[in-house]
């Protein structure tokens, strides 16, 4: 049985685990090939005593994490598990792609229109997905050409 390479249900913090590097992966993915952002090469200023530190796009966090002492452990903002922040992804890809198609039927559906005009719209393949934030990042991901591919 050939599986669907859009669907990407199945693919949560339960299943996978919170820490799961697959995310991990996914959000790299959508901060350097979405957002254009490289991982910080500097520290900051600002120590994270009591908060971790944010880059000023918002896309990379110095996180608390006493164990690596004084050394910056960038990583990138959680957009697969966030919905406030797969939306940032919606908003930064309006200018290349200025519609896109969010359904709810049991699963999340995601899909950007990727051509067309007028009179004939072309849409991505429709990504499914157990999350919105998932099913956002991996249909902005393959709207740009990019490939994702499930753990």
């Amino acid at each position: 049985m050939e599986t669907n390479p859009f669907d990407f249900t199945g693919l949560t913090t339960e299943t996978l685990g919170v820490g799961a590097p697959w995310f991990y992966a996914l959000d790299l993915q959508v901060v350097t090939d979405i957002f254009g952002l490289k991982e910080p090469t500097s520290g900051h200023e600002e120590g994270h005593i009591l908060r971790p530190v944010w880059d000023s796009s918002g896309c990379w966090c110095c996180s608390l994490n006493y164990d690596d002492g004084d050394e910056c452990n960038w990583k990138p903002a959680r957009f697969s598990k966030d919905e406030e922040m797969a939306l940032r992804i919606v908003e930064k890809m309006r200018s290349e792609f200025p519609y896109v198609r969010i359904d709810w039927i049991g699963t999340w559906g995601v899909s950007f229109q990727v051509g067309g005009d007028v009179t004939s719209v072309i849409w991505s393949p429709v990504v499914s997905a157990d999350t919105l934030p998932v099913a956002i990042c991996v249909a902005a991901l393959l709207a740009k050409g990019k490939v994702v591919t499930r753990p």
